[in-house]
């Protein structure tokens, strides 16, 4: 593992950018290579890579000596392999972790804007935890995917304002539950107080928890509208909506929702259970491309590891 300088060397706000890389060699290089040329604060780039079977690592330290790479030797999870990362650069004093996914990039000012999001006043909250961006598609450079979300503790329903759409004209700064872990700028301090992500999620919704988490102890979320990324979406799985997908997102989901939303009632409490599970299924019916019975197969899954309290990396 390549050595970077002490982040405590410069005068300008730090930033450690985390891009995690798992059989995506080529979409993490051009990841880091946007982040490298933003405008902005110093900042410095590490790859982890997440046990990777195609030789992504070596085709990384060949193309990117600017870049560290840290191989984690298995594949942890987005959760623990952004934490890896996340735990290096706080140990090198950085101010801020930008983590990036590694079939994303960013617009040369969205580093910046990030950090303009990061100074602003946060309704309800002393300072902002977490900054997010304007996601777009990349097949369709315009389009939204993600601006944030907000979310329904009672029905399980998450709103994606201006999902899909073109065009739309956006207050600089919003004010979301929660953020994409796509692309979020984390604040260390934060970072210190709430800690990183839950491991036990290992993929999917942990950006969510995680936002929560900070909103419960008195951070504030943030996206800044103007900070532009470009995601082309599961490309380790060639951009399908996987089972994989589909089994930790219904787990995981349920489990978020218990632990930050709580409910007394125990008719309350199903009834939201059956309403996620009623959602995830008409996504994959709709979405996924996989047979009907495949689908279910992956939302039961999901379902029967939830109960039995079975997270981590599915077995």
């Amino acid at each position: 593992m390549r050595v970077m300088p002490n982040m405590r060397d410069t005068s300008a706000p730090a930033i450690g950018s985390v891009i995690l890389n798992w059989n995506s060699g080529a979409f993490a290089a051009e990841a880091a290579r946007s982040v490298l040329q933003a405008g902005g604060p110093s900042r410095s780039v590490l790859i982890v890579d997440n046990g990777s079977i195609d030789n992504s690592a070596d085709f990384l330290e060949a193309k990117l000596p600017e870049c560290e790479i840290l191989r984690a030797g298995r594949n942890l999870g987005f959760a623990e392999g952004c934490n890896e990362g996340i735990r290096l650069f706080l140990s090198r004093g950085a101010e801020f972790v930008l983590l990036l996914n590694a079939d994303a990039w960013i617009a040369p000012d969205a580093l910046e804007r990030l950090l303009d999001a990061m100074a602003a006043p946060a309704p309800g909250a002393a300072r902002i935890a977490a900054a997010g961006a304007r996601v777009l598609f990349a097949g369709a450079p315009d389009r939204i995917e993600s601006v944030g979300a907000w979310l329904s503790p009672s029905t399980g329903r998450i709103y994606h304002r201006g999902h899909g759409k073109t065009g739309l004209d956006m207050p600089g700064i919003l004010f979301p539950d929660a953020v994409s872990g796509c692309a979020m700028l984390l604040r260390a301090e934060a970072l210190r107080d709430v800690g990183g992500f839950d491991p036990a999620l290992f993929c999917y919704f942990e950006d969510v928890d995680w936002c929560l988490r900070a909103r419960e102890r008195g951070w504030g979320v943030a996206t800044a509208a103007q900070a532009r990324v470009w995601h082309w979406g599961s490309a380790s799985s060639g951009g399908r909506i996987s089972p994989a997908r589909l089994y930790y997102s219904t787990r995981n989901q349920l489990r978020v929702w218990e632990t930050r939303f709580p409910l007394e009632r125990r008719a309350a409490l199903w009834a939201r259970r059956g309403a996620i599970l009623a959602l995830w299924t008409a996504f994959a019916l709709a979405s996924s491309g996989m047979p009907t019975s495949a689908a279910l197969r992956e939302i039961r899954s999901g379902w029967r590891d939830f109960l039995a309290g079975r997270y981590g990396e599915r077995r």
